[in-house]
């Protein structure tokens, strides 16, 4: 604020040449404590000290120019006005880690950031210049004037350091001692001093060999306020593409501070931490508004015109983030696939606000085999941080997610198939016989995640991927060895299951043929693995769920025209599950049984034709029948896999036992017809009722004389037949107006007329089902549809 007697240094004129920070005396540096503090107010004020933020922003870009050069009566309303501005600034800066109450001022610090807002600040610098130098005698001039705008600003570059931390209480400056404290002040005071007469000017501080690196660090700050916090406080999606003027002033700097990386690796000692914090602060700030403004400037570009090829700025700003990041150490593979669970305050500021690690992965594209490591480590580091806890008050940006732009998309999915081969490698060299680290798992389990989202949407066409589909492939026969490691591949089975058919054979061949990895070898080792657990007395419900996941990897891939092992290998491993399906308590093999039902009537499917051992009971036709009824119709994945299976092949098992499956399948189709199941289920059990029709539809065409009698005097045939006809028909307008009979008609719109065809003995052909992936009772399965 500027004061009766404004503030001025006793710095000579010589004393510019070197150093151009005004030297403050003893009585100066006192009354710039207490002015850095106002919040007083004066009697008659218009506008009180407890106004909002909004209000007093308001008051200062209402108020005449000329009337305020005149009347020294406004100059209390705008002292109060910054009073309020400055009291909210300390509550952020004094109040320590984000509270919901520095969350509630998130949306002030916005408006303040606002370009409109900051160029008034310094409109009104310059104006107080003026009135101060005008109360000066002629002849006598101050070496330096400080009015209540440089307090303002020297604030708000803390606050912007504070916010693009994400309001974290280790921000620097909050555990300085209050003598460090006042002597930050004084220095954040003298940099706002020198800061030049206009906003547009401010950029050309960065590249000034006559300023001090304190006014480099508050201009970096304010531009970073002003260009990245402020769209994003804001709401604003994307990037202000007003900076991409400032492309060669941010890339000239970030060269120069390039330069100085080995000079600041040099620098060690206790008394320079806070210097090299400082230092990799302002280093994190500067790649950012550089990243910023090549993104920008690439948006500009007309799409015939080639951008720019950078390589040197390009190399000079990866050496600088790999020293930011690491804090001057090296990077390694070690921690590239085990990021920190901790950020530091720069490297925090480079992951939150998402550009510098989208800017990396359009770099990736250009230059992967110069820049890999670092740009996976930014990566890796970003996947672990990138989702903001609900601890936190500031979202973190999301770009992994679906509404991410497609070109942001190609380049980060392209990264992040680097980055599962990496993972494989790892695991390759051994890691897969020990739990992988907290860390390490957190980051595989998060970029599965991320695949299963782009897949869901079939982003970029990453379905006809043959790199990803082989990285999934691979990396699935690696996490099967061990158990510990389920939940990873759930996500991958899901994931594959969404792959296209040519893109799966493409992609197995591909995994088979690459002898990086001795893939069949691995999958081989996990096979036997499984089969060895299987035989022992007690089988823990984490091998019970491989040995499930197994089957359902040979499922996709089945479904897909791949035959996934050798024959003598599926046989001897399908035999050994049946087996133990058959020794386990009726309550606890569903699961396993649902799975291998289907696992087997995927491989009659495929015309993959299995000589199943006769001499095991297990794996007998008859043997199958039974287990596929032991759930008594409470199991509907069990029903529709074993509905299934009897239409995979023509039936072969007693006449009794086809009339066993016969009742069983007709109890179900009526129970599900007449809506008995609860309304949980009703969803899944309109989905496998075209399944349970077309499987009585197939008894009913391969039925002889012996079954023939039976099915034509069965009153539950007649009894469903005539409530499929008037389905078809219209006819029980009850029925089919609400909504569960509206749907029913619809499922079962073709169905009906191949049921009804073969009671009248009519031939008709057999659907189509896709095979889909979902959960149910804290179990991925696998379901085949039918297509209506």
């Amino acid at each position: 604020m500027y004061l009766a007697t404004p503030f001025v240094s006793s710095m000579s004129a010589s004393d510019t040449d070197s150093d151009p920070e005004p030297v403050l005396t003893t009585d100066t540096v006192s009354s710039l404590t207490a002015f850095a503090h106002l919040s007083t107010t004066r009697p008659g004020q218009a506008l009180t000290a407890q106004c909002s933020v909004s209000q007093a922003a308001d008051t200062l870009a209402t108020l005449d120019f000329r009337l305020v050069r005149k009347d020294t009566a406004l100059h209390g309303l705008i002292q109060n006005c910054a009073s309020t501005i400055l009291a909210l600034f300390n509550t952020l800066l004094h109040q320590g880690p984000a509270t919901d109450t520095s969350c509630g001022f998130i949306s002030d610090i916005a408006s303040i950031l606002k370009p409109s807002f900051l160029d008034l600040l310094f409109q009104y610098r310059r104006l107080f210049r003026v009135i101060a130098a005008r109360d000066f005698k002629l002849g006598s001039a101050p070496q330096a004037v400080v009015c209540w705008v440089d307090v303002v600003l020297a604030k708000l570059g803390d606050v912007v350091a504070l916010i693009a931390a994400g309001l974290d209480g280790d921000c620097p400056g909050h555990s300085l001692p209050e003598p460090l404290m006042a002597q930050r002040e004084e220095d954040n005071l003298r940099a706002a001093i020198q800061l030049p007469d206009n906003w547009d000017m401010l950029p050309s501080m960065l590249l000034s060999e006559r300023v001090s690196a304190a006014a480099k660090r508050l201009s970096i700050r304010l531009m970073m306020g002003r260009y990245i916090l402020c769209p994003a406080l804001s709401g604003q999606v994307g990037i202000d593409n007003t900076i991409h003027r400032l492309f060669s002033t941010f890339a000239d700097f970030v060269r120069q501070r390039a330069a100085r990386v080995d000079e600041l690796r040099s620098t060690s000692g206790p008394g320079l931490q806070c210097l090299l914090q400082q230092e990799h602060l302002t280093n994190a700030m500067a790649i950012s508004l550089f990243a910023a403004a090549d993104i920008a400037q690439d948006s500009m570009i007309d799409r015939e015109r080639t951008p720019a090829f950078r390589p040197q700025t390009t190399a000079a700003a990866m050496q600088l983030l790999r020293f930011t990041l690491n804090r001057g150490g090296y990077i390694t593979q070690t921690n590239i696939l085990s990021p920190p669970d901790h950020l530091d305050i720069p490297t925090n500021v480079i992951i939150r606000w998402g550009i510098v690690p989208r800017w990396t992965w359009t770099v990736w594209l250009e230059y992967s085999n110069l820049h890999a490591d670092t740009i996976m480590y930014l990566t890796t580091t970003y996947i672990q941080h990138h989702s903001a806890g609900p601890e936190s008050l500031l979202e973190v940006s999301d770009l992994m997610s679906i509404h991410s732009r497609p070109s942001d998309q190609a380049a980060l999915i392209s990264v992040m198939i680097d980055l599962n081969f990496r993972f494989i490698s790892m695991l390759s060299a051994g890691a897969h016989s020990k739990q992988l680290s907290a860390g390490t798992t957190s980051v595989l389990h998060r970029s599965c995640q991320s695949f299963l989202q782009w897949m869901n949407r079939d982003s970029c066409g990453i379905r006809r991927s043959k790199e990803c589909c082989k990285a999934l492939i691979i990396l699935f026969g690696y996490l099967s060895q061990n158990e510990q490691h389920f939940a990873l591949n759930e996500l991958v089975i899901e994931c594959l299951a969404l792959v296209g058919g040519q893109c799966a054979r493409e992609a197995w061949k591909a995994a088979t043929e690459d002898n990086n990895f001795c893939f069949l070898e691995v999958l081989g080792q996990s096979v036997m693995q499984i089969k060895t657990a299987l035989s022992r007395d007690e089988l823990p419900k984490s091998r019970e769920t491989c040995a499930a996941q197994l089957m359902q990897f040979l499922v996709i891939m089945m479904s897909k025209d791949v035959q996934p092992l050798d024959m003598d290998a599926f046989v001897d491993f399908i035999e050994v599950i049946g087996e133990r399906v058959v020794e386990m308590p009726l309550n606890d093999r569903q699961f396993l049984c649902e799975t291998l039902l289907t696992c087997l009537a995927t491989a009659r499917l495929s015309k993959i034709d299995l000589p199943l051992s006769k001499s095991k009971v297990a794996v007998d036709d008859e043997a199958i029948w039974h287990l596929g009824m032991c759930s008594g119709g409470v199991n509907l994945f069990l029903a529709s896999a074993f509905s299934l299976y009897i239409t995979s092949a023509p039936v072969s098992v007693e006449p009794l036992t086809r009339l066993e499956g016969l009742e069983y399948l007709l109890d179900l189709a009526l129970l599900i017809c007449s809506r008995h199941y609860p309304r949980e289920d009703e969803p899944l059990a309109l989905i496998v009722l075209p399944t349970i029709c077309d499987a009585l539809a197939h008894l009913l065409e391969h039925k002889d004389d012996t079954t023939g009698v039976y099915i034509w005097g069965n009153t539950r045939m007649s009894a469903l037949c005539g409530l499929l006809r008037s389905l078809c028909s219209r006819e029980d307008e009850d029925t089919v107006n609400d909504g569960y009979g509206e749907l029913l008609r619809r499922r079962l719109s073709s169905t009906v007329r191949r049921v009804l065809g073969e009671m009248d003995g009519e031939v008709r052909e057999d659907g189509e089902y896709e095979l889909v992936f979902c959960r149910r009772e804290g179990f991925s399965r696998l379901l085949y549809v039918k297509m209506v």
